[in-house]
C-alpha cells in the first residue's frame, strides 16, 4: 500500500510540475505554424481540410498543449485528379460567347420533369433547370433551390431531377471528340440534401419563396445531390476540388483573381437569348472585409444573404435565371476549386448582384453529408 501512495503521489508530483512548465512555458505553437498547421482541441480533432501532423514532435504535448493537436492541411484531395482540364479559350454567360465542347468537364445540367410527365426521366421529358458541380462520383454540388423544381421537394427529387454529366449544348446530343463517343452521362438521382439553415424544409415548395427576396432566396443557399448512378470519369466528366484542397484557401487566401462562373442561363438581359451551350464569364472572389465593405458602402440596399461571398464579373458578364447552381471555379495553378455557387437572380444588368454562396463556409457540412448520408 505504501508503495502504490507512493506512486501515485509520484505521478501527481509529475503532472503538477508539467503543469506548472506548461502554464509557465506556454505551448509552442510555433513548430505547428512552421509546418502551415495550427493547434486545436484534441477532443474535436482536425477540421475539414485538415489531419494530424504525422511529425512525433509537432503532436507532443509541449508543441500544443496537452489536450491540443498540431493540424496541418490536407493537400491530398479524395482524388489526384479532381480541378484538372484542359486548357480553353475566353468565353462570357450574360451578353456572352459559349465555352467549346468539354471545355469545363466538372459542371452537370440539372434537368427536371416536365408538366404532365411521368417517370423514367429521360432527355425528352425533361427540360434544364439548374447547373451544378461535380465533387465526386456519387456527389454534385448546387443551390438549395434547385431541389424544389417543379414546386417539388428534396424527397421527390428521384422521381423528379436528373443529373447530365458531360453536358454542353442541352438541346442536342454531344459527342466526346477524345473518344467519338456520346460526351452525356445521365444519371439518376437518389436524394437531394438541402442545408439545414435554408428558409425552406422538406414540406414546402417554390410557392413559398419569394424569389424577389434575396435574403430568402439565396441565403444558406447550398445543397448536396447525391446520385443514384455514379459519374464515370471521362475527358468530358470529372470532379473539381473543395477549396481545402488547394494551398491558396490553406494560406488564409481571401481574394482569387483567377476564377470564371459558369451556367445555362439565358445571355441577355431581356431574357431574349437563352443559348443552349454551356457559357462562362470571368470573375473575382473575395470574403470577408471586401465583402463586408460592399454590402455597407457599395450595395446597402442589396442585403448580404448568409454564407454568402462576392464576386466581381469583368467585362460586363453576369449571372442569370438558369445559372442557379453553377459553380464559381478558381484556378491555384494546379487545379480548380469550386470556391462559390451562383444564386437565383434575375438578369437585370441595371441592378448589381455581387453576392454567390461562400463554400468554404460550408465545407464541413459538405464533407460530413457526404460521408454519413
Amino acid at each position: 500500500m505504501a508503495l502504490l501512495r507512493t506512486g501515485v503521489t509520484a505521478i501527481l508530483l509529475l503532472w503538477t510540475t508539467y503543469a506548472a512548465a506548461q502554464s509557465f512555458l506556454g505551448p509552442n505553437a510555433g513548430i505547428c505554424e512552421s509546418q502551415g498547421g495550427q493547434c486545436q482541441n484534441r477532443l474535436t480533432g482536425c477540421g475539414a481540410g485538415y489531419q494530424p501532423a504525422s511529425d512525433y514532435y509537432a503532436n507532443s504535448p509541449f508543441v500544443c498543449g496537452f489536450n491540443f493537436i498540431c493540424c496541418v492541411p490536407n493537400t491530398q484531395p479524395v482524388d489526384d485528379n479532381c480541378g484538372q482540364r484542359l486548357p480553353v479559350s475566353e468565353s462570357r454567360i450574360l451578353n456572352g460567347i459559349p465555352s467549346s465542347l468539354c471545355d469545363w468537364p466538372f459542371v452537370v445540367s440539372i434537368r427536371s420533369l416536365k408538366t404532365g410527365f411521368a417517370p423514367p426521366l429521360t432527355f425528352s421529358n425533361t427540360d434544364p433547370s439548374c447547373s451544378g458541380v461535380i465533387l465526386n462520383r456519387e456527389w454534385v454540388l448546387t443551390h438549395a433551390l434547385c431541389c424544389y423544381i417543379q414546386d417539388s421537394t428534396p424527397d421527390q427529387a428521384a422521381s423528379n431531377l436528373v443529373v447530365v454529366a458531360g453536358e454542353y449544348n442541352v438541346l442536342q446530343a454531344d459527342v466526346d471528340p477524345a473518344t467519338g463517343q456520346r460526351a452525356e452521362q445521365l444519371l439518376r438521382v437518389s436524394r437531394c440534401y438541402v442545408h439545414p439553415s435554408y428558409v425552406l424544409d422538406g414540406q414546402d415548395t417554390l410557392d413559398s419563396v419569394d424569389v424577389n427576396n434575396d435574403m430568402q432566396t439565396n441565403s444558406n443557399g447550398l445543397a448536396l445531390i447525391r446520385l443514384a448512378d455514379p459519374v464515370q470519369q471521362s475527358n468530358c466528366a470529372s470532379q473539381a476540388c473543395l477549396p481545402s484542397a488547394t494551398p491558396l484557401r490553406n494560406t488564409g487566401c481571401d481574394t482569387y483573381n483567377n476564377c470564371v462562373f459558369l451556367g445555362w442561363g439565358y445571355s441577355a438581359a431581356d431574357y431574349s437569348v437563352l443559348d443552349p451551350r454551356l457559357s462562362y464569364g470571368r470573375t473575382t472572389i473575395y470574403r470577408d472585409s471586401v465583402c463586408d465593405y460592399m454590402a455597407q458602402s457599395v450595395y446597402p440596399t442589396k442585403p448580404r444573404p448568409e454564407g454568402s461571398a462576392c464576386t466581381s464579373p469583368r467585362d460586363g458578364t453576369g449571372v442569370c435565371v438558369g445559372d442557379q447552381g453553377g459553380p464559381v471555379l478558381c484556378y491555384d495553378g494546379d487545379r480548380w476549386a469550386v470556391q462559390g455557387i451562383l444564386p437565383f437572380r434575375w438578369c437585370e444588368d441595371d441592378a448589381p448582384h455581387p453576392w454567390v454562396v461562400d463554400v468554404a463556409a460550408y465545407e464541413e457540412w459538405i464533407q460530413t453529408t457526404m460521408a454519413n448520408p
